[in-house]
């Protein structure tokens, strides 16, 4: 068990994040531990077999499209589960003739992020990611126990709703603190009351559902970022910090959030 703790960190479904060379094939109870490196170190956040798709498709023949604004937060989350996943997508930007097009057929709240599959169309973050967990990766990162699950879209749930619309409230109501008094200051410590909770979880731990990590981390963490342009991280949150230093390690943070 030493020898684990040492040296890789294994989630259910088989994610492993590996500190050191690993020359041997690991095994463990309710883990597929399908891809481990042989004779290198790995500097991936995760380390999984590629889950299998229903179908086999490549990225031009793919019916899966993401139609995206970029600088949405929430948006970024779907782009960075379909990188990591490995899902073959079309990405499409939401201001393009195609997505003009799309965009005038759907409902008025699917503004940001659009995901068509062949003949369904999604356009809430959190409903694009079921949809792909249930039809493609079979909760792929999410964890392969229910409880799991069940705690990971509970934390991606509240990133898009909760921390979101504190986020938003602040950017975006157009409104000054003359038209409306102590908005800016309201929203602001709304948004230092969700770090301290955050703070709080992550005290102990590495990542938020114990020492291993998973997708509601990388969602969340893309969120924070979000915050972390209005309202600095300083020394008061420590654990946070350090959270957010452990999972900006991942490859394809530079490409979607930088």
């Amino acid at each position: 068990k030493q020898w684990y703790q040492r040296r890789v960190a294994i989630t259910p479904g088989g994610i492993v994040k590996v500190h050191t060379t690993v020359n041997q094939k690991l095994t463990e109870d309710r883990t597929e531990l399908n891809a481990i490196t042989e004779g290198k170190p790995s500097t991936d956040f995760y380390l999984v077999k590629p889950p299998t798709f229903k179908s086999t498709f490549s990225t031009t023949d793919t019916p899966l499209k993401l139609f995206i604004n970029e600088t949405y937060s929430l948006a970024r989350v779907v782009w960075f589960y379909l990188l990591e996943s490995g899902i073959p997508f079309r990405k499409i930007s939401i201001a393009s003739r195609e997505g003009s097009e799309l965009m005038a057929r759907v409902p008025p709240f699917y503004q940001y992020c659009i995901f068509v599959d062949e003949t369904v169309t999604l356009g809430e973050p959190t409903a694009i990611l079921r949809h792909l967990c249930n039809n493609y990766t079979k909760n792929y990162l999410m964890g392969s126990e229910l409880s799991f699950v069940s705690q990971s879209f509970s934390w991606i749930h509240w990133a898009s709703s909760v921390l979101h619309r504190d986020l938003y409230r602040l950017r975006n109501s157009g409104l000054t603190d003359e038209e409306c008094p102590g908005l800016s200051q309201n929203s602001l410590d709304n948004l230092g009351a969700r770090l301290d909770t955050l703070d709080r979880v992550l005290k102990g731990r590495s990542y938020l559902l114990g020492q291993r990590p998973y997708f509601c981390d990388t969602a969340l963490a893309v969120m924070v970022d979000e915050v972390e342009r209005v309202v600095a991280l300083t020394d008061k949150w420590p654990h946070l910090n350090k959270w957010m230093e452990r999972v900006k390690t991942q490859a394809n943070w530079v490409k979607v959030v930088t």
